[in-house]
């Protein structure tokens, strides 16, 4: 039962009962007026019982139809406590349903702002490993945080409240597309920055590498260097 059909039977069943009084003290002062000069809890029947027996039964009659009638509207008011009930758990309900979108919503924007921001420091490092090549450039990683948070919130909350709240007529893709993208964010960070590793462990041994060349070359120069001078100096003694 609805809040606007209970308060009308409420007050329409009590505008009754209020009517039904003022009849009752209607007739009561007509059965009053029966006896002459009558006072107030003094008055005179005598010989006046088919008055007092018409009077009775209607008296009785009136009696039982307002209890009927609060018995009516204590049922009344019983159903409504269980609608209210009901109505109080649904909105239970609804309320979880739009706190599990609007904490997924959240972590949407957060997880959108970090994609933005992870992007402008990849291009800060491709153009520092373009400029600086030989030097070990890194690049910092956002936590991978708000994907493995959209994938541990519960999945049937999401979809019942996408099919109660119905945020468009394609929800169903919305709620598909909202786990393959975080699904494949939460993947991707990790094999990227995996990749960045091996990326920089590869630079190091390559860097190394040419390191330990330059050295042997420079040794290998300084060597030649050193007999030639070595036997140009000999060559000079022997002459004089």
């Amino acid at each position: 039962m609805s809040r606007r059909l209970y308060r009308f039977i409420f007050i329409t069943t009590l505008i009754f009962i209020l009517l039904v009084f003022i009849f009752l003290i209607i007739i009561s002062f007509d059965a009053a007026g029966e006896t002459d000069d009558w006072k107030f809890l003094d008055l005179d029947f005598t010989n006046k019982d088919n008055i007092i027996a018409a009077y009775g039964g209607l008296l009785g009659s009136i009696l039982s139809f307002i209890a009927i009638l609060f018995v009516i509207l204590d049922l009344v008011y019983q159903r409504r406590q269980k609608t209210l009930e009901s109505e109080e758990k649904e909105e239970i309900r609804l309320q979880e349903l739009r706190d599990s979108l609007g904490i997924t919503k959240v972590y949407v924007e957060r997880l959108h702002k970090n994609n933005i921001d992870q992007s402008e420091r990849a291009q800060a490092y491709a153009s520092e490993e373009m400029s600086k090549p030989t030097e070990m450039n890194r690049m910092s990683f956002f936590p991978n945080t708000f994907p493995k948070l959209i994938l541990e919130i519960d999945r049937h909350n999401i979809f019942r409240a996408l099919r109660e709240f119905k945020p468009g007529n394609e929800w169903k893709k919305i709620f598909v597309d909202l786990y393959k993208i975080a699904d494949f964010y939460n993947k991707s960070t990790e094999e990227i920055t995996n990749k960045h590793q091996i990326h920089l462990n590869k630079k190091y041994k390559h860097n190394s590498a040419i390191a330990t060349n330059l050295d042997i070359l420079i040794d290998e120069v300084s060597n030649v260097r050193n007999d030639i001078i070595g036997n140009n100096t000999g060559h000079h003694s022997t002459l004089l």
